[in-house]
């Protein structure tokens, strides 16, 4: 999307449109913008808040009606025809800028605005039409009414009919849901209305089997009589019953199985004599063996004897530890002990005095420092303030300087011949910084002067004065530390001030003759410094012929 501004200047306006550059979107940003507008022959250029780089694409000259931002100054440059470093019918601002729009319709009144006029630029954010707005009539609202009334009553009737069909698909699922749970429930009562019950015969069985395993393991003796008796009872069935009918008057009674005592207790002696053991002899008679109750007890009894006989050991043991720990000499050691880790203890409550006294101390320090770095922090945001200050001005005196230097080059030059070399210098008319000084030295047929020995040295002071501090053509500002002419020839003398080059605050990097410290009240005539670029001083050029 294209960027527009306006452009007021008094009564005059003007339309631009800006680019698609960083330093376009930066000045759109910071828009609306209002300054004092100042001319530098066809350039009209006021401050602006704004900070950016000197791009790639930047230009030196430009065309008519284009805008620029001045990196060194931080200016809005608007270019309307040539300036005092233009050539002819160039456009040539100070030093390159970066081009971020243009002027679009008729911008020639802009020409004929003054220094110190108020110039105000904010921006266009869109056009709106011409066209008169639509009226709705009453007609319209009422139909659109109508219709959307209509709309409604018609998804009302389609929400009902979905409702209907669900609760339809619903009740007959929970009729059929009822059907099977009524088959099922009747599947379930046939299944337990009929009760299982076992047959006598049955558990008659089971309990003559289980009576023949407990005739094997217990008595043995008894079978031997047992089956001597049955061989007789096989002989003479009319005379005895038969095991079986005797085993069927003996279970007849667990027809019933919820009537079997199993957690009943039983008394050993009443045991005894269901076994057919009488308490003087408790020898078994040859009867049948016990019932299953009575063998559960014994087991549960033999459980009881186990853990009395546990109980027991585990009384024994704490007594024979209390014995021990009664005795002199582990009451002596335990006591010794407990004097140790009472030591210990108070030892470590001192430590933590001290700790804690330390950290006192230290969260003491922490908000001393803390408050210095507030008034260090405060300090600081003064002189960026400061700087920022010098930097403006700076900036006006480059201005200046060049506006000088452009009315200077139309002027007439005088050049001294220095008769040991045959080289003639001359200076520049005002104080300009390093750069400008340079290129002013360029545009004149020259250079910044460069000292090759002593006796050139000495007779550039006499010359020129030694209490005036002048630009020579020195810098290492491609490399720190690499000191090189502006012309490249070697470098075959120096004559550095004591202490001097310091490169102060990382930033001197240009070389000026007659040293002169007046906070100091001393000067080195003829002695070299290094200085920023940025100040200004008088230029010595050199040319060869």
């Amino acid at each position: 999307m294209i960027r527009k501004i306006q452009i007021k200047a008094g009564r005059i306006a003007a339309e631009a449109e800006l680019g698609n550059t960083p330093t376009a979107r930066a000045i759109f940003d910071a828009l609306p913008l209002r300054a004092a507008g100042d001319r530098w022959g066809g350039e009209i250029y006021f401050e602006i808040p704004v900070s950016c780089e000197l791009e790639a694409d930047s230009r030196e000259t430009l065309l008519p009606g284009e805008l620029g931002y001045w990196p060194e100054g931080k200016c809005f440059c608007i270019f309307l025809g040539p300036t005092p470093a233009s050539e002819g019918q160039e456009i040539r601002p100070a030093s390159a800028v970066n081009v971020f729009g243009r002027l679009v319709g008729d911008w020639d009144a802009l020409q004929s605005v003054e220094a110190g006029v108020e110039i105000r630029i904010k921006g266009i954010k869109q056009k709106y039409s011409k066209e008169p707005p639509k009226v709705i009539t009453p007609q319209e609202v009422a139909q659109a009414g109508q219709e959307a009334t209509q709309e409604e009553g018609i998804q009302e009737d389609q929400e009902e009919r979905l409702i209907e069909e669900t609760t339809e698909a619903s009740d007959a699922g929970e009729i059929e849901q009822e059907a099977q749970e009524q088959q099922l429930g009747i599947a379930a009562a046939d299944i337990f209305e009929a009760p299982i019950v076992k047959e006598p015969e049955a558990i008659d069985k089971e309990h003559i089997e289980l009576q023949k395993d407990k005739d094997e393991e217990k008595h043995e003796s008894t079978e031997k009589s047992m089956d001597a008796s049955e061989n007789e009872m096989m002989q003479e069935p009319s005379q005895e019953p038969s095991m079986s009918d005797s085993t069927d008057d003996l279970y007849t009674p667990i027809n019933e199985p919820e009537e079997i005592p199993l957690q009943k207790p039983v008394d050993l002696d009443e045991q005894n004599l269901s076994m057919g053991m009488t308490p003087e002899t408790s020898e078994p008679a040859p009867e049948p063996p016990p019932a299953i109750a009575s063998t559960v007890k014994i087991e549960m009894t033999r459980q009881t004897m186990i853990l009395l006989v546990v109980a027991g050991l585990v009384i024994a043991a704490l007594a024979f530890i209390l014995g021990i720990m009664s005795s002199g000499g582990t009451g002596s050691s335990l006591s010794g002990k407990l004097d140790v880790l009472s030591a210990r203890i108070e030892t470590n409550e001192g430590d933590l005095s001290n700790l804690k006294t330390a950290t006192s101390d230290l969260d003491k320090t922490v908000k001393g420092q803390a408050a210095t770095i507030s008034d260090l922090q405060k300090t600081g945001r003064a002189q960026q303030q400061t700087m920022s200050s010098l930097d403006t001005q700076v900036t006006q005196i480059k201005k200046e300087a060049v506006r000088i230097a452009a009315l200077a080059t139309r002027q007439d030059i005088t050049w001294v011949r220095n008769p040991a070399n045959g080289h003639q210098y001359t200076l520049t008319p005002y104080p300009l910084p390093w750069h400008l000084a340079r290129d002013y030295a360029t545009k004149v047929g020259g250079h910044l002067v460069t000292i090759n020995d002593e006796a050139e040295n000495e007779w550039l002071v006499k010359q020129f004065g030694e209490g005036v501090e002048y630009w020579i053509g020195l810098t290492d500002e491609l490399e720190e530390g690499k000191w090189i002419w502006v012309t490249g020839e070697s470098i075959d003398y120096l004559n550095w001030a004591p202490g001097e080059p310091d490169n102060f605050l990382k930033k001197q990097h240009y070389v000026m003759l007659n040293d002169t410290k007046p906070h100091r009240n001393q000067v080195e005539p003829g002695k070299w410094n290094d200085i920023t670029s940025n100040e200004v001083r008088i230029g010595i050029i050199e040319k060869e012929k």
